[in-house]
């Protein structure tokens, strides 16, 4: 049987994605726009307060516990939403970003500022 012609080339594949996914990840937001504002978030703020944050759910994960206390969602579903903050931080550079080597320059560049000035 000769199956019907449709164009698929460069659209997006949604089919890779997993449903459940991305279900907890929109359960995840919900509970984070009811204990915050819908899109505080979007304000920013240190970036390293994410990553602190990706990485208390990552160990309580990797000690075998798989949902949150806080929230009953899985702590995947929260280290998601909060890599799709700092992705979107990234992207629209918002917030502070604070990672260490990125201080690390900064401070660096301070003393290399301080050393031209006081030749």
């Amino acid at each position: 049987m000769k199956q019907a012609l449709k164009e698929t080339t460069d659209k997006p594949s949604y089919h890779l994605l997993i449903d459940e996914f991305i279900e907890e990840m929109i359960s995840v937001r919900a509970f984070g726009a009811l204990k915050y504002e819908t899109w505080d978030w979007m304000r920013g703020r240190d970036w390293s307060d994410y990553i602190d944050a990706m990485r208390r759910h990552i160990t309580d994960f990797n000690q075998g516990e798989s949902v949150a206390h806080d929230s009953g969602l899985h702590h995947m579903g929260h280290v998601a939403v909060t890599a799709m903050f700092l992705y979107w931080f990234d992207q629209k550079n918002q917030g502070t970003d604070n990672r260490h080597h990125v201080m690390a320059e900064r401070i660096l560049e301070a003393i290399r500022e301080q050393d031209r000035e006081d030749q």
